[in-house]
């Protein structure tokens, strides 16, 4: 465990370094067309989500794989009719919750998607700080900032409600 988790964090770091590396390449255009906040979201809220798959999602999978091919064997060993009912068992469950995920992937979508709006309108608040004390105009970009967060916070419990639809078929 202690070598996976390091492999993961560096695999996690490699991820991060490689995104960042390819978006100093992009051409100026990209830059004039994209908000900073945008960008700044992918390379630190998108890369997070990608670098999950190797801290603790792939481990997740990975396990009950190699444990599934142990086992596999003993039970054909010792009944192998019920072992074949087993498996066909599984693998339609893993049909079902192929099915079920597409749902998820969608919400995925709108909250990086919102992710991005948001850190956009912090930038915004930032950068506009001053601007925004001498003509007293934060409170409507608070007022946006907080209905993008509200609109966040629900697609994020949309997605956990999701979640723990898939993990109970």
């Amino acid at each position: 465990m202690c070598i996976y988790n390091n492999e993961a964090k560096r695999m996690s770091l490699k991820l991060k370094m490689l995104v960042f590396e390819k978006s100093m390449k992009f051409p100026y255009v990209y830059y004039e067309e994209h908000h900073s906040g945008e960008i700044l979201s992918k390379l630190v809220y998108d890369t997070d989500i990608a670098s999950n798959i190797y801290s603790s999602r792939l481990r997740r999978v990975l396990a009950p794989i190699i444990f599934v091919a142990v086992f596999a064997v003993a039970m054909m060993i010792i009944n192998p009719f019920m072992t074949i009912v087993l498996i066909a068992f599984n693998v339609i469950l893993f049909l079902i919750n192929a099915l079920l995920s597409n749902p998820m992937k969608k919400v995925g979508k709108k909250l990086s998607k919102n992710n991005a709006v948001m850190t956009n309108i912090l930038s915004d608040m930032i950068a506009g700080a001053g601007i925004s004390k001498i003509y007293d105009i934060n409170h409507k970009g608070v007022l946006k900032y907080k209905t993008v967060n509200n609109q966040y916070t629900v697609e994020q419990k949309e997605k956990n409600a999701s979640g723990c639809f898939t993990r109970n078929v």
